[in-house]
């Protein structure tokens, strides 16, 4: 009987040992199995991050490079502290903005409302924009818009000792304070002059009645260069009720017309 059970009690532990290192192996199969998943988890979420990562940076690079293109102003440069420089396509420079602290800076004893201040102001500005504008081709004297907030004043440009039309030169906007809001130019390149002055104002009037027969009066005659294109024409520039017409100084054709009215 003793023999007996020692016998199961071998076999008991026999079957342990064996059941023991099987539970072995089944952990050691199972950590590999986890382990491998785990590292293969890992390794596929290291690639999906780079692949989401990599072209995300590159489409926010892409899209930082076209908002600095397309918001960079690539006509404006700084002329000095006060005033940044606007040019046109063929580099001619159109308009000079005043800077902050240009703008509001006040000028002792300026006021908007006096011309003779205005034209001191203005005439202050463009000397120290010499050689900014091409001075030989502007009048002297500048033409003067007072008002309560701010104030213009116009340099006709001027070609052969007449206007130039459409109207054309460089006009100096001034604040309130005499700080400069913005110097603008409208100078109109004249290469050649397509005509000669043949029609005294008189004669260009009698043409202009001609070609606005219906009109119930015409005044003005102002003989002028007229700009089409590079060329320059000489005409004189009629009003007949409110609308413009430019006679030919040479022909007495028309050489341009347009309604002015305000409805």
């Amino acid at each position: 009987m003793v023999r007996h059970q020692l016998q199961r009690l071998k076999l008991l532990l026999g079957l342990w040992k064996m059941n023991n290192k099987f539970s072995i192996l089944i952990v050691i199969i199972v950590s590999s199995v986890a382990g491998l998943m785990l590292f293969r988890s890992t390794k596929d979420f290291t690639l999906k991050e780079e692949v989401q990562i990599k072209p995300a940076s590159h489409a926010e690079k892409s899209i930082g490079q076209m908002k600095n293109e397309y918001s960079r102003k690539p006509s404006s440069a700084d002329i000095n502290q006060d005033y940044t420089i606007k040019r046109d396509l063929d580099g001619n420079i159109v308009e000079l903005l005043g800077k902050p602290g240009n703008r509001n800076r006040d000028i002792k004893g300026f006021s908007t409302e006096t011309e003779i201040e205005i034209t001191k102001r203005a005439s202050q500005i463009m000397e120290q924009l010499n050689g900014t504008f091409d001075r030989a081709g502007l009048s002297n004297y500048a033409t003067v818009v007072t008002g309560s907030r701010s104030a213009q004043a116009f340099y006709q440009q001027i070609y052969g000792g007449y206007p130039v039309r459409p109207s054309s030169g460089v006009k100096v906007d001034l604040a309130k304070n005499g700080g400069v809001i913005r110097v603008s130019s409208d100078v109109r390149p004249i290469h050649s002059i397509g005509n000669s002055p043949v029609l005294d104002s008189e004669s260009a009037m009698a043409e202009a009645k001609k070609h606005m027969s219906s009109a119930r009066s015409i005044v003005g005659g102002e003989h002028v260069i007229w700009v089409r294109g590079d060329t320059g024409f000489h005409g004189y520039s009629f009003n007949a009720d409110g609308k413009q017409i430019v006679i030919n100084a040479e022909n007495g054709d028309v050489l341009f017309k347009k309604d002015r009215r305000l409805f």
